[in-house]
């Protein structure tokens, strides 16, 4: 396997996020110079694994969750490396056989999926801009990876923040005109809400750090973030803060003080 040297001038925030996992295989993608960087950050913001960490958990129980509801398609947008956490690699252990296509146009990730899919017929991988949604799509019928009169689970964890409120709106307009009814997309997104003053400052000083290694960032408000949602309709129990997850220890408020770190969602494309 070939790097681009160039690239390892400065840390990768897809490298930083799977050291941040959860995962044991994760570390096999990261750097000493990401590992680094993180420990930097984490002396400002000491709740940065959780935040990750925290959407780990959201994704994957949310692909659970469709497997057993159903679902046997997914789409998942900025998937990140190929590790244990990786929808295909959730559904196949559910027991489903699942159609999955992963999307991500990062040079390090391209390369790992590309190892990791030989022979296989069932996950498809594209190397592709997310955002660019025809295209995404286009190759998506192309290939026949996914059956698009059926629905579609649609997956966006920990990756909304990456992209800048217009951008954001109009990439999930998209996906919903494109995709089947009866499809689902499940979303999280981080935010300063319920943070104190101290805390939504180091927030914004990491969200500054990721801009200096090239993944700007935007924290945004839950008002902020519905609004991001369009004509997707919210599922129950609506917007949830990821400390709170899984709906087990769900409560419409957070305690006084306990910052919500990101917020998830799942919301659906009904028949109109």
């Amino acid at each position: 396997m070939s790097y681009d040297t160039a690239v390892l001038e400065r840390p990768d925030a897809t490298r930083i996020d799977s050291a941040l996992k959860l995962d044991p295989d994760a570390g096999t993608f990261s750097f000493a110079l990401d590992r680094h960087w993180i420990d930097e950050q984490q002396i400002g913001y000491p709740d940065l694994r959780e935040v990750v960490q925290r959407s780990v958990t959201f994704g994957i129980s949310v692909v659970r969750a469709s497997c057993d509801a159903g679902y046997t398609q997914f789409l998942d947008l900025g998937c990140g490396y190929p590790d244990r956490t990786a929808v295909h690699r959730i559904t196949h252990d559910r027991g489903v056989d699942a159609r999955v296509t992963a999307v991500d146009n990062s040079r390090w990730v391209t390369l790992h999926w590309e190892r990791a899919l030989e022979g296989s017929t069932s996950t498809r991988f594209l190397s592709t801009d997310l955002t660019d949604a025809a295209a995404v799509m286009q190759q998506i019928a192309s290939l026949a990876a996914l059956d698009l009169t059926r629905p579609v689970c649609l997956t966006l964890v920990d990756v909304l923040h990456h992209l800048e409120p217009h951008v954001a709106r109009q990439v999930l307009a998209q996906y919903y005109e494109l995709l089947p009814v009866g499809s689902r997309l499940a979303l999280t997104q981080r935010t300063d809400d319920n943070a104190s003053a101290e805390q939504a400052a180091r927030i914004a000083g990491l969200a500054e750090a990721y801009h200096d290694i090239g993944a700007p960032t935007w924290i945004r408000t839950r008002t902020e973030f519905l609004d991001l949602l369009g004509p997707w309709s919210l599922c129950l129990p609506g917007v949830v803060s990821l400390r709170q997850w899984p709906l087990a220890s769900y409560s419409p408020t957070l305690p006084d003080g306990l910052g919500a770190l990101s917020w998830g969602a799942v919301a659906g494309k009904r028949s109109s």
